[in-house]
C-alpha cells in the first residue's frame, strides 16, 4: 500500500496528542490500512474527530523585534499529526479530482504539480515583446491576497484580526 501523505512529512513538534510523523512511519500495513479506513470514514462521513479542531498555540519571539509588542511574536499552531496527514491526503484526492475532471482553468498556475508562477511571467515577458513589435501598450495587473483574508470574519467570533 502507497501511503504517499506520509511519505513527504517532516518530523515536526506534536500537537495535543502527542503522536509524531515517525510513528506512522514505522507502523505496519496493517496499522497504516486501519489509519486509512478511518480516514476514508471521515471522508465520507464529514464527521471529523472534536480532538482535531483544537491546537496548543506558542508564541515564538522574532529576531530583533521589542518583546514588549504583541506583533513581535509568531504564534505557532500544534496540531494533530494525523489531523494534518488527513489533510495531505485530503489535498492530493482534491488535487487528483480537479486534474483528472479539468476542473481548473488552464491559465491557473498556483498550487499545481508542473506549473509555476514564473509561468505567468513568460506569458507577460512575451506579450510585452509581442506588443511593443507590434507597436501596442500592455496593461499588466497584479493583486497581492498575501493578508486578503485577515479582515474576514470567523464564524462564531466578533473579533478581526487587525
Amino acid at each position: 500500500m502507497n501511503f504517499s501523505a506520509n511519505n513527504d512529512t517532516k518530523n515536526t513538534t506534536p500537537g495535543p496528542d502527542n503522536i509524531c510523523y515517525e510513528m506512522f512511519k514505522h507502523m505496519s500495513i496493517k496499522s497504516l490500512e486501519v489509519l486509512l479506513q478511518l480516514f476514508n470514514k471521515i471522508w465520507f462521513t464529514g464527521n471529523i474527530p472534536p480532538s482535531w479542531l483544537h491546537s496548543i498555540v506558542v508564541a515564538i519571539p522574532k529576531p530583533n523585534k521589542p518583546a514588549h509588542l504583541p506583533s513581535s511574536y509568531r504564534p505557532i499552531s500544534l496540531t494533530s499529526n494525523v489531523c494534518k496527514l488527513f489533510e495531505k491526503m485530503l489535498v492530493c484526492r482534491l488535487n487528483w479530482f480537479l486534474e483528472y475532471h479539468n476542473v481548473l482553468h488552464i491559465s491557473q498556475s498556483g498550487f499545481r504539480q508542473r506549473r509555476k508562477t514564473t509561468d505567468h511571467l513568460l506569458r507577460l515577458h512575451a506579450a510585452i515583446h509581442k506588443s511593443m513589435a507590434n507597436k501596442h501598450n500592455v496593461l499588466p495587473v497584479f493583486i497581492d491576497v498575501e493578508k486578503a483574508y485577515d479582515m474576514v470574519k470567523q464564524r462564531g467570533s466578533s473579533i478581526q484580526a487587525a
